[in-house]
């Protein structure tokens, strides 16, 4: 619940970027949420051949909205290593992890990168984020921190009583 309080206060519900971006936005979030479902029922799927299926075919469906040969070869380096690192990496290490994790906890992890993009772009590229945007990101970053750690002290308690 906090959580969700927190990236409304992050996204501004459309005030800034536009209603646009906030529906793309959710967009994502129920098409990371259909990964977690598929990486948790099927886990025999291969997971670096389907991270690249999905690569190509959200290439494919945003190909028409934007111009792809309007960029330079700096700027296609940059993204090429972005895909690289951020969609083939981490989503084949976020689809490993969420196997083995409970979905909730898988989610809330999930929704670390709203606070942490921010932090992201301030490092990489000099870019203040404004004052809604960190009082948001704050907490979320706890609200999932706290939920993790009272989660794990829960199951501490379950397989040993005696410790608390």
């Amino acid at each position: 619940m906090f959580a969700l309080a927190g990236v409304m206060l992050m996204m501004g519900l459309g005030v800034e970027g536009g209603l646009l971006g906030d529906i793309l936005a959710f967009g994502l979030t129920v098409c990371m949420a259909i990964i977690m479902v598929i990486a948790r029922r099927f886990q025999n799927i291969p997971i670096m051949p389907a991270a690249c299926v999905s690569a190509l075919l959200s290439g494919l469906v945003c190909w028409p909205v934007g111009d792809p040969l309007a960029i330079t070869g700096h700027e296609l380096l940059i993204l090429a290593l972005f895909g690289v690192v951020n969609s083939a990496v981490g989503l084949a290490l976020f689809t490993l992890g969420a196997r083995h994790l409970p979905a909730i906890e898988t989610a809330l992890i999930g929704s670390l990168d709203a606070p942490l993009a921010p932090l992201w772009v301030w490092l990489a590229f000099n870019e203040t984020p404004g004052a809604s945007t960190i009082m948001g990101a704050v907490i979320v970053f706890i609200a999932v921190c706290v939920h993790l750690i009272a989660g794990t002290l829960g199951r501490r308690a379950k397989l040993d009583p005696a410790m608390f």
